[in-house]
């Protein structure tokens, strides 16, 4: 069964940017868009939600989702409202989603923000976005997401401008949040590895076009394409010649 099919997608404004996006992600699945800058991957993942920039349109195409779908933004920091506190931007979310009171509202962002692992839930929520780290932000605009009780969640490199080590944090709260809601993930990035170690399938993205699916494991070990080529060699370790670096 299929969580997310988007057939023939093309994305225009003064010239066309998407040309014919075909992409399908399983139940449950996880689907990496990967692809050098200016390929369209964040491009595509912005419209199977809806919100293109200013100026594109949607010019052909079919998006199908079973369910709800999520978006994680990449820049926590503009995404989220400066003015909120953390807390009450996820419970607005929860009360209009549920249709329930201030309390069940409360209670449920708490519970959120425990799962996304979160520190210090109630002081978190009582934070405002400046007050809190890239990584918390970051968290935060998970649970946001998580508060729409969505069938698939879009992440559009939500990692970029963490540190390794809280991005790993994130990333293993994704892996962990797939397994344990049944989440489908759509995961858009730059970084090969990232990609590689969350993601079931892959799909290459050059010029606004799919160029290259398949397996990730397929996709690393053997690329096709001259454009995962040049991602896979990118992330490759150069080779040492022998005696080069010898006193």
């Amino acid at each position: 069964m299929s969580a997310l099919v988007v057939t023939g997608l093309r994305v225009a404004g003064d010239r066309e940017l998407l040309r014919g996006i075909d992409l399908e992600l399983a139940a449950g699945g996880a689907l990496g868009l990967v692809g050098e800058s200016g390929s369209g991957k964040s491009l595509t993942c912005r419209a199977v939600m809806g919100v293109l920039p200013r100026g594109l349109r949607r010019t052909g195409g079919t998006i199908l989702i079973r369910g709800r779908a999520a978006m994680v933004f990449q820049d926590p920091l503009a995404a989220l409202d400066p003015l909120m506190r953390a807390g009450d931007q996820v419970a607005e979310v929860v009360r209009h989603r549920d249709r329930s009171g201030r309390r069940a509202a409360r209670d449920r962002t708490l519970g959120l923000f425990a799962d996304v692992a979160l520190p210090e839930p109630e002081r978190a929520s009582r934070a405002y976005p400046h007050e809190l780290s890239g990584g918390q932000r970051q968290r935060v605009l998970i649970a946001l997401a998580l508060a729409t009780r969505p069938e698939v969640l879009l992440c559009d490199e939500p990692t970029t401008a963490l540190d390794v080590p809280v991005q790993q944090e994130v990333l293993a709260l994704l892996a962990g949040l797939r397994a344990g809601l049944g989440l489908a993930l759509l995961f858009v990035s730059h970084d090969l590895p990232v990609v590689a170690g969350l993601c079931d399938d892959l799909a290459v993205l050059a010029d606004g076009r799919v160029v290259e699916s398949g397996p990730t494991g397929r996709l690393v070990t053997a690329p096709r394409h001259p454009a995962t080529r040049r991602l896979v060699d990118a992330v490759l370790p150069v080779p040492t010649v022998p005696g080069e670096h010898d006193d």
